[in-house]
């Protein structure tokens, strides 16, 4: 063969591995970059590439193999190729060029042409449409590891003998940090707004609360002493307005159960004679431990919405509601007869949303939290916050001060606009029980 015409043919074999080479590599970056979710739509609408394409990702492990081997063997030859080709064309021209200049020359033109033609663009096309593109050639991308099963398996074996000399620990494909940060990204890119990316961020944090961070302490709680008359129970009702209250016998360590206002208000209004006791359905226990997605379910299971906390020693700490487990998940849900006070706000579980210009003193009064130490008259919300983080507040930035943890909620241009405070249920209920077990001591 006349050496003129071999080179063509070289030249048009290294084209043609190239061109493979761009191939193997497009698809793999699509195969990587698909959107499952979305591929999975298209074939639960009987679309037959989408099929193939979830075979081939279910599959994955074995695809890449095949890929990975297709795109090696290619890259190999077209160097073999290419490096016989410059040898060649340097016979034909008689230069006196040396034979480690050429090697170097046909390695340096060699990689940076498979780079560019056969690695970067066909990856970058491939990763801006990999749905459309994987779609595409999964035919003939099925018919390639059909193909190159054995050699991939034979692969696939030195693979798994690898990893069990290497025994590396198996971890989750997406952890929860990287599912927060993705719902940020898509969150930041569009795809959902504000509202719809802080029920996410919820959901993912609800099974970690437990029922002591949402319940409201027994000082707080409203209840009905048994002995209690009709006009004294009736004031108690009108003052509150509370769908149900507890009755207790002396102190609410002994709660009966919980009397429903509407049935009490309707026995009254017949006129007619009944008993307290009938109306009180059945106290139902959670532990302050528990986890609030578990009770939730079992209250619904219970048709209860409202329950009884109970501490280590089966101490009555406090109460809880459905409703303060949803307000943990969508926020503060609000009754008809609810005033929205923008600079003070009362959320679910002791959690309240304060305005920096408002007192800190004036808070935590209206928090009916009491601080062990002396608050300043005229230190805002605003300042506190400032002094105590010792730098200007981001957004997220939290601290303790005593039972109460305090977190940055809002901040616009560099403005702090909104402030959350949680008074720390578990923290406060242990302190207290410790002071009135010291105090029985020293008695």
């Amino acid at each position: 063969m006349d050496p003129s015409s071999s080179n063509y043919l070289y030249l048009f074999l290294c084209a043609v591995l190239i061109l493979f080479s761009a191939y193997f590599s497009s698809v793999e970056s699509a195969l990587s970059s698909m959107n499952k979710i979305r591929i999975k739509s298209y074939a639960d609408d009987g679309d037959k590439r989408a099929k193939r394409a979830l075979r081939l990702e279910a599959n994955y492990d074995r695809t890449i193999t095949a890929l990975l081997i297709g795109n090696n063997v290619v890259n190999i030859a077209c160097a073999s190729l290419a490096t016989v080709l410059v040898v060649n064309i340097f016979s034909l021209l008689k230069t006196n060029i040396s034979e480690g200049a050429v090697t170097a020359i046909t390695t340096v033109v060699t990689t940076v042409v498979i780079f560019l033609a056969g690695e970067m663009f066909p990856k970058s096309y491939a990763r801006a449409h990999s749905d459309e593109y994987i779609m595409k050639m999964s035919g003939s991308l099925s018919f390639l590891v059909t193909v190159l099963t054995p050699v991939a398996f034979l692969f696939q074996s030195f693979s798994r003998l690898i990893q069990k000399l290497v025994k590396s620990k198996e971890e989750p494909t997406v952890t929860e940090e990287e599912l927060t940060d993705i719902i940020e990204t898509i969150e930041e890119e569009g795809v959902i707004d504000e509202d719809q990316g802080d029920l996410l961020q919820s959901a993912l944090v609800f099974s970690k609360k437990k029922v002591a961070d949402v319940l409201t302490l027994r000082e707080d709680v409203v209840g009905i002493e048994r002995s209690m008359d009709q006009d004294e129970i009736l004031a108690i009702i009108r003052n509150n307005k509370y769908s149900r209250l507890p009755v207790y016998r002396r102190d609410m360590d002994h709660i009966l159960g919980f009397l429903s206002a509407r049935a009490y208000l309707k026995a009254v209004a017949s006129g007619k004679e009944f008993n307290l006791a009938s109306l009180i359905s059945k106290p139902y226990y959670v532990s302050y431990e528990a986890e609030i997605d578990d009770e939730l379910a079992k209250m619904s299971k219970n048709k209860t919405s409202i329950a009884i906390v109970r501490g280590k020693k089966n101490e009555i700490l406090g109460i809880v509601t459905v409703e303060d487990f949803l307000e943990e998940l969508v926020g503060e849900i609000f009754d008809e007869d609810d005033v929205v006070n923008h600079e003070f706000m009362k959320l679910g579980g002791n959690y309240f949303d304060v305005a920096p210009t408002l007192f800190l003193a004036d808070a935590f009064r209206r928090m009916k939290y009491t601080p062990p130490v002396t608050v300043p008259a005229r230190l805002t919300v605003g300042v506190f916050v400032a002094e105590k983080l010792g730098h200007t507040p981001e957004e997220g930035d939290t601290f303790r001060f005593h039972d109460v943890l305090v977190c940055v909620k809002e901040v616009e241009d560099g403005r702090l606009n909104k402030v959350t405070f949680h008074i720390e249920t578990a923290r406060l209920a242990t302190k207290k029980r410790d002071a009135s077990a010291e105090e029985v001591t020293e008695e």
